[in-house]
């Protein structure tokens, strides 16, 4: 009846979880649930006001970067923009490392949950890992902004490695290995050094912290 309903309905604390079965009223007499509208508590109701439209969200959804790069080489970290809600506007995507920024782009997002790729170059100088921050700056009307920022870590290698072959005599697989290592960019031979009675002591004196590869044959 529309009792039972506005019972259902009211936030009263007698009434509240009552009458679920509305017209097959009839199991909440089984198991409990049912309570009649009461002549001296009138039914409450909470009326929801506002506006109806999407929250305004802008994200950083992905960031595609490749774990190990070359000192000095290019690399390309691609980014997914998401928005949502009643969006469009221009945005401005920007990179760090190490608080430096290293690039910006203007985008124009659409929102209604759309999608919007961004491509920045990256070039490190140095080695080691390093991290580089991508950044969007945040609108108006938007609640969340935790997600705008992200941070992605790669892994830097030398672009540059140095190989000492040391020998205690003249030794034919040298002019091998060294055809073959010359024949990669990335190495070169820092010296050569024959001696039998104090190769320790030689070894030492090819500029002891530049070599990366000592090789004994």
């Amino acid at each position: 009846t529309p009792s039972h309903h506005r019972v259902h309905h009211a936030i009263n604390s007698v009434y509240l979880d009552k009458n679920y079965g509305q017209i097959f009223i009839i199991w909440d007499k089984l198991f409990g649930s049912f309570q009649p509208e009461l002549d001296d508590v009138k039914p409450i109701y909470v009326l929801g006001i506002g506006d109806n439209s999407p929250f305004v969200d802008i994200s950083i959804q992905s960031i595609d970067a490749p774990p190990v790069i070359i000192k000095g080489e290019n690399a390309e970290l691609e980014v997914m923009i998401a928005s949502s809600g009643n969006v469009n506007q221009k945005l401005n995507i920007m990179l760090y490392s190490e608080k430096k920024l290293l690039g910006s782009k203007i985008i124009t997002v659409s929102g209604e949950g759309s999608l919007e790729r961004v491509r920045f170059m990256i070039n490190p100088d140095h080695t080691g890992e390093m991290q580089y921050k991508v950044q969007v700056n945040a609108l108006p009307d938007e609640i969340n902004i935790e997600n705008n920022k992200q941070v992605v870590s790669i892994q830097v290698l030398k672009n540059l490695y140095r190989i000492a072959i040391i020998t205690g005599a003249p030794n034919f697989n040298t002019q091998i290995i060294k055809k073959i290592v010359a024949m990669n960019s990335k190495f070169e031979f820092d010296q050569i050094q024959i001696d039998n009675q104090n190769i320790f002591i030689s070894i030492l004196a090819i500029h002891p912290f530049q070599l990366d590869v000592l090789l004994l044959l």
